[in-house]
């Protein structure tokens, strides 16, 4: 497993890249859930601002491309 160390600084930003992220890649929550084999609330709830364990942690930065859409997430807001 690809192990990265990523802050978010509040618990609305997980939410907020996790959403950007779904967006930038074009996909919906039930396609974001089946790819993480998570149920669409749990996604839901997650882009509103709920931290996921840290198994599901791992699982979404292990996703493709997630780590270049969350750098520029950072990048466009500064």
């Amino acid at each position: 497993m690809n192990m990265q160390f990523i802050a978010f600084y509040n618990q609305n930003e997980f939410g907020d890249v996790l959403l950007n992220y779904r967006r930038k890649q074009n996909i919906t929550q039930e396609e974001l859930a089946e790819m993480l084999d998570v149920s669409v609330r749990t996604v839901s709830k997650w882009e509103q601002g709920r931290i996921p364990c840290t198994k599901n942690v791992n699982k979404v930065l292990n996703l493709p491309d997630f780590k270049v859409i969350y750098d520029n997430y950072y990048k466009e807001r500064a």
